[in-house]
């Protein structure tokens, strides 16, 4: 590694600055009331790669995190993904840039939007730019003909020019920052001296950095909030060669009011046990299993007598569920726990949005009826309760694209009057928003042909283990905890298990 002096613009530095001007995260005090992050820091860096190498899959678990840390460091340890060197993929970013800038400046502008602080108010996507131009400037590595991209048509300004700009079109400026990154600052440990100067004397992972006020022009910094549309031309590298390109990428809206909102309602529920006041869900929810027919079973088997492929799903989930179907129809009969599964779904999507991308909708049918316009405006209408910025162009577009989970609960809660009305208006719906995924609970009250696209998931009642879970999270008797234990052992002993110790 060739020694180099500080400051530095490298991966870790960039992220750094980059998180100093994301948009704000839940505190530590919402926290403890149950709001969660919007994102996390391996949020940002994954997002980030994938502009590179749209097609990374990340890590699960723990795992990228400790990638996170380890490149905002600037550390040793970190994946070959983090180190850039996969000519294929660096061949095909670059590419892209040149015949498909528009289309790589939305995916810029998208990743903007979802994590930078673009407030008016708090101007932090100014202080950010101007951080970077001091960055940049500063480190004596770049050299002051290397150029970056300041305007949405890709105009390009020199390392010396850049000190004098007043107008920046922050996804351009930043996608081109990260360009030279990948390009020519591959071996991320360069800025290690620096994210060390950087690091806060008392306050570990806090960085008192630079603050842009040697940046002393006005600086107008932009940023679109939708994607960018028609057939743009733009400057590349060789400012003489322009490329048009009709730019289709869609831009997820800002739904984390939305979800904030979902969660706090769906996370706490009173039951008949607790009447008095909410408890958490899952303080004592346990998730049944699903029993689904797989696969045809071949014809050697079935000579021996083997006639149905029944599978289970433990520990059921979103993604779990969307590997059988993306159209599926939970069946159970009354009090085994239908709702309740809906809604455990429902949290499942709000917890791992940011890695299913599906916007998540629990809609109760119980009121679908002939005043209903249509299953359109009756699922929109589930939108606003939570957050009304929402508009229904939106939401449409959101279907468009693919994005949605439509949980909808309690098919057999339908009037029998409305049942027909509801079963073409389904079908409107999934046959022009097929890419979406569809979730339906309902009792065993007829035989679902008329649902073609559906799969048939049924609700498995509680095994022993699931049970004695079940009784054991329950609060009653506080006072007498016997009571509990001695209905434990009931359990055990009419089903013919015993506890041994």
């Amino acid at each position: 590694m060739t020694e180099v002096g500080h400051p530095v613009l490298c991966g870790g530095t960039f992220l750094t600055q980059i998180l100093l001007s994301r948009k704000q995260t839940a505190t530590r005090r919402q926290r403890t009331q149950g709001v969660t992050d919007i994102f996390r820091e391996p949020d940002v860096l994954c997002e980030l790669v994938k502009i590179v190498q749209p097609d990374y899959i990340r890590p699960a678990g723990a795992t990228f995190k400790t990638y996170t840390t380890n490149y905002k460091k600037c550390a040793n340890y970190i994946p070959d993904d983090l180190k850039f060197e996969n000519e294929s993929v660096m061949l095909a970013f670059l590419a892209r840039l040149e015949t498909e800038y528009a289309s790589e400046l939305n995916k810029a502008t998208a990743f903007t939007n979802q994590f930078i602080d673009i407030s008016a108010t708090t101007q932090n996507h100014v202080l950010l730019v101007k951080r970077l131009i001091e960055l940049i400037r500063d480190d004596t590595s770049i050299p002051d003909t290397i150029q970056f991209a300041v305007r949405k048509d890709g105009s390009l300004v020199s390392k010396s020019e850049l000190v004098d700009v007043t107008e920046v079109y922050l996804p351009a400026f930043l996608l081109s920052v990260w360009k030279f990154i990948v390009t020519e600052r591959k071996d991320n440990r360069i800025g290690a001296v620096t994210i060390s100067a950087w690091q806060h004397p008392t306050v570990q992972g806090r960085y008192a950095v630079i603050d842009g006020s040697t940046i002393c022009q006005e600086l107008k910094v932009e940023c679109d909030t939708l994607n960018i549309q028609d057939n743009m031309t733009v400057e590349i590298n060789n400012a003489d060669e322009q490329v048009a390109a009709t730019v289709d990428v869609f831009i997820m809206p800002d739904v984390y009011t939305y979800l904030r909102n979902a969660e706090e309602k769906y996370s706490t529920l009173k039951t008949l046990l607790y009447n008095d006041q909410p408890k958490p869900f899952y303080s004592f929810y346990v998730c049944n299993r699903i029993r689904f027919r797989g696969p045809e079973i071949k014809a050697e088997d079935r000579a021996v007598g083997h006639t149905q492929n029944m599978q289970f799903i433990d520990d059921v989930t979103v993604e779990k569920i969307r590997e059988v179907s993306r159209f599926v129809i939970i069946i159970g009969t009354g009090g085994l726990g239908k709702s309740m599964m809906m809604r455990h779904l429902m949290l499942n999507a709000i917890a791992n949005f940011d890695d299913l991308k599906r916007f998540p909708l629990f809609v109760p049918l119980k009121d679908f009826d002939e005043t209903v316009d249509s299953l359109f405006e009756y699922v929109y209408s589930k939108i606003g309760v939570f957050d009304n910025a929402i508009s229904k162009e939106q939401f449409e577009q959101m279907l468009a694209y693919g994005s949605c989970l439509l949980l909808l609960d309690g098919l057999d809660e339908i009037g029998a009057n409305s049942v027909e009305r509801f079963e073409r208006e389904l079908e409107i719906l999934t046959d022009k928003y097929s890419g979406n995924m569809f979730v339906l609970s309902s009792r065993p009250f007829q035989a679902f042909i008329s649902y073609e696209r559906f799969s048939l998931l049924r609700l498995m009642p509680f095994n022993s283990r699931q049970a004695m879970q079940l009784i054991d999270r329950l609060e009653f008797r506080p006072d007498e905890p016997a009571i509990k234990w001695n209905s434990i052992f009931l359990y055990c002993w009419s089903s013919n298990q015993f506890i041994c110790h």
